[in-house]
């Protein structure tokens, strides 16, 4: 039965977890198994789930916000914590005798029970449906609605059942029909209460989800020293998982004891060095739910950064900062490119958005010139003002960012972290910049420098204090700034170094061309 209300479930969840749409379904509907199982009193275990996919797709927050939709109890733990009895880390059987028993609440028990009763009422009101002569989409749809408001409250549900079916009259009828059979059977069973559990017994044999991660590191064959914790680690988890009580002995916990039955055991990895053709075939045989967690794309980034909050504060919103559609699209952009490279998937996103947080900070601290707007190039200054992993330089073509690795990259690089570098290595600085500019000479009209990464080196200094944005003007590299370029200066420069700068160069009026090297 409540098989009906996963696709309400995964519409749900899908907007709070972005691209994963088919991997969200498989998780839960086996979850709603699980729970069919629980609330009927069956006693053995149905489903438990192997997710696998690169880290940042989404599999601890899909499992926690699976927990969080459904309000069930639910703890995360990681397998390296955990070895055999007897050696440096911690009992298996503690993942649920000790940190899953920690998070259990009596508000849990309540919900638990509540779902129970709810599924009590509505499955008696699927069988008085069946018997009735109702057209199959109204009794189609009769089903999910019966089916998610074990979950979820009603008003939700009618919602969602709108939104994928409209407003007609059959839709209208199929929901009136469930709700008025639903009401009947509760007034001709109210001396009638289904089986409920107190806290002390929910304790005891719960219902929940237990999230173990980076379980493909149980693969590991064997330590530096020939032993290995590992392979044997598989054969103590086995009880566990497949459902029964078990006890741990701690000298922290004294003896713990909980009936894993209806735990729902997600166990998450990688598996970028490892297969899960490699587990033993006891364990294998458990995990019977495989659900594989794809790659995010561009247009998943960009869902996701539509999401973002900016850090704000909504005293200064709208009135000095202003947010334009271009900056999720350009965080988008940058996270794909950054992800071609190494992949980390929303884990970049989040790194990038913080970047722009902190720029935004910084101009409301000490920037003049007010409304800050948060736009594509804001977003590119942000992340190059605090470059990621290696030196990247953006060019601009149609709003599109390009990563070019400069070839002495992880030269500048180390450069970047002293505050005040020798003659030397100044001279080294401007060579560096006079190449570049040159290679780049067709593309930079009226010989406009405008701030990229290279803004953090040319505010180096030699022994006497001459910045490298200096050594550039005395020799003519750079002849003219624009308006732009000029108030970055003001923001990022002493005053008077900035005077002595400015009075070399001629200001012009801000033109864009459509490839630029160098960009705010």
């Amino acid at each position: 039965m409540l098989a009906f209300a996963s696709e309400i479930l995964t519409k749900k969840l899908s907007r709070l977890i972005i691209g994963q749409e088919s991997a969200i379904e498989s998780v839960i509907l086996a979850v709603c198994e699980n729970f069919e199982a629980y609330a009927s009193g069956r006693s053995e275990k149905v489903n438990n789930i192997l997710l696998m996919g690169p880290t940042g797709s989404g599999k601890t927050e899909m499992s926690r916000k699976l927990s969080i939709v459904l309000k069930v109890p639910f703890v995360k733990v990681t397998i390296a914590d955990y070895t055999l009895t007897g050696y440096h880390g911690r009992d298996p059987q503690e993942i649920a005798t000790v940190d899953f028993k920690e998070v259990l609440t009596e508000e849990h028990c309540k919900r638990i029970n509540e779902y129970g009763n709810r599924f009590f009422f509505h499955k008696k009101t699927v069988e008085v449906l069946k018997s009735l002569d109702i057209p199959p989409l109204r009794y189609k749809i009769a089903l999910e609605f019966l089916s998610a408001t074990v979950f979820l409250e009603q008003e939700e549900v009618i919602e969602e059942i709108f939104s994928k079916y409209g407003t007609g009259a059959e839709i209208k009828n199929a929901i009136k029909d469930a709700i008025y059979v639903l009401n009947e059977i509760k007034e001709s069973f109210k001396t009638l209460k289904p089986d409920s559990i107190d806290f002390k017994k929910f304790r005891e044999k719960p219902f929940g989800i237990i999230f173990i991660d980076e379980i493909d590191k149980i693969l590991i064959k064997e330590r530096n020293d020939g032993v290995s914790f590992y392979r044997p680690l598989q054969n103590f988890m086995l009880t566990m998982i497949e459902g029964a009580v078990v006890t741990s002995e701690n000298g922290d916990y004294g003896r713990a004891q909980i009936d894993t039955s209806h735990i729902t055991f997600i166990l998450a990895g990688a598996f970028s060095e490892h297969s899960p053709d490699e587990f033993i075939p006891e364990l294998k045989g458990r995990l019977n739910v495989k659900v594989r967690i794809k790659e995010l794309e561009f247009e998943d980034y960009l869902k996701i950064a539509n999401l973002q909050k900016f850090d704000i504060p909504e005293v200064v919103k709208d009135k000095l900062v202003v947010v334009e559609p271009t900056a999720a699209i350009e965080i988008a952009r940058i996270c794909e490119e950054l992800n071609g490279r190494e992949y980390l998937g929303a884990r970049r996103l989040k790194e990038i958005v913080s970047k722009v947080n902190r720029a935004i900070n910084r101009e409301l601290r000490s920037g003049s010139s007010f409304p800050i707007v948060v736009d594509g190039n804001f977003v590119r200054w942000a992340v190059s003002f605090e470059p990621p992993c290696e030196e990247i330089l953006f060019t601009r073509s149609n709003m599109n960012c390009e990563a070019i690795s400069s070839s002495n990259s992880k030269r500048i690089s180390e450069l970047k972290v002293k505050e005040h570098i020798n003659d030397s290595l100044i001279k080294e600085l401007v060579s560096y910049y006079e190449k570049m500019l040159r290679e780049q000479e067709g593309k930079l009209e009226r010989e406009h420098i405008l701030n990229s990464v290279i803004g953090t080196h040319l505010r180096k200094r030699d022994s006497k204090g001459k910045t490298v944005l200096e050594y550039l003007i005395e020799k003519g590299v750079i002849k003219a700034i624009d308006k732009t370029t000029s108030r970055w200066l003001k923001r990022n420069f002493e005053k008077k170094t900035l005077k002595r700068i400015l009075k070399r160069v001629n200001i012009v009026e801000d033109e864009f061309p459509e490839d630029m090297l160098f960009e705010i």
